[in-house]
């Protein structure tokens, strides 16, 4: 009987949480130039908290990047990059702007193509836009 238990801990934990890794690739701009020297975080959601950073890398001076990172994750935690920075479409230079890209679920152990992103127009928060209402 406390083998069967035991067992069934076993098991139940195995399915809880798995290994993840993911890799994505892609290229930041901002106002159609290149976003150099830009923070890009593979982040998984966390109930607990905003976003659990895994791994974090700068963007070349072409914008490039190419991040990856591996976590014991559950099916629900979902892996996605983060990216803050001021580039703003209308050019406010004191903005702080945070950019979420999702990334699928089903590119776990491949490579996800982010490709070319343009960050004046994929603004997930924009800490201007509270000052203008």
């Amino acid at each position: 009987m406390l083998f069967t238990f035991v067992l069934l801990i076993a098991i139940t934990s195995l399915t809880v949480a798995r290994q993840q890794t993911f890799t994505a690739t892609g290229t930041l701009q901002c106002n159609n130039k290149p976003a150099a020297g830009q923070t890009v975080q593979l982040k998984f959601t966390d109930p607990l908290l905003k976003g659990k950073v895994d791994a974090t890398v700068k963007t070349a001076a072409d914008g490039s990047f190419k991040i990856s990172g591996t976590k014991r994750a559950r099916a629900s935690q979902k892996a996605y990059l983060w990216i803050e920075h001021n580039c703003d479409a209308k050019q406010r230079k004191s903005c702080q702007v945070m950019t979420y890209i999702p990334i699928p679920a089903n590119y776990d152990n491949k490579v996800y193509p982010a490709g070319k992103q343009e960050l004046s127009k994929n603004a997930y928060y924009n800490s201007c836009d509270d000052m203008d209402q």
